[in-house]
């Protein structure tokens, strides 16, 4: 009965007053347990999203600096272009240069021969080969018309002549070929 009056073992539902308190604490433990996890997990996710920041603006970064990487490639690509085209123009002005030089030593030899052969028809004309009255009279004549009796003189004169001719013509050509060859 001094139970039932409520003193300090008393009943309360069929439950004494310590369980009761125990209980209390149990659930103010819980609940305290409760609240620490909650702002250890708010904490922990607020750390992930700062971290997930942290990794969105280094993936950014990254992407800029690949972007500048493919610009300078792209750049030095060119350059390479540039100066393979440089080159190519370079060689060609070497060459021209050459070629110039190679023909202005052609039309060097070819004015000399030129000069050698305008030269030697002059003096072929002064002592009398290349031209006058009795080459004239015997151009009528060829090796193969048999002469007669009365231009036989002419005929073997002309035929002297052409030969002696020929001959200077040809040692001046051959002189020629040798200059410009050379």
């Amino acid at each position: 009965s001094e139970k039932a009056a409520g003193g300090g073992g008393a009943l309360v539902g069929g439950v004494s007053e310590a369980q009761w308190r125990w209980r209390r604490r149990a659930a103010v433990a819980l609940l305290v347990f409760g609240v620490v996890c909650c702002v250890t997990c708010t904490d922990a996710i607020v750390s992930a999203v700062k971290e997930e920041a942290v990794v969105v603006q280094l993936a950014q970064e990254l992407a800029r600096h690949e972007a500048v990487v493919a610009q300078t490639t792209r750049a030095q690509a060119k350059a390479k272009e540039v100066v393979a085209a440089v080159e190519a123009v370079t060689t060609a002005g070497r060459q021209l240069s050459v070629a110039t030089t190679n023909a202005t030593a052609v039309a060097d030899a070819l004015q000399s021969a030129e000069a050698q052969l305008s030269r030697a028809l002059e003096a072929d004309r002064r002592h009398g080969h290349g031209g006058g009255a009795a080459a004239a009279g015997a151009s009528a004549l060829t090796p193969q018309q048999p002469p007669s009796q009365k231009n036989l003189w002419a005929w073997t004169t002309s035929m002297y002549h052409e030969h002696a001719e020929f001959v200077s013509t040809d040692k001046m050509l051959r002189d020629l070929s040798a200059s410009v060859g050379a």
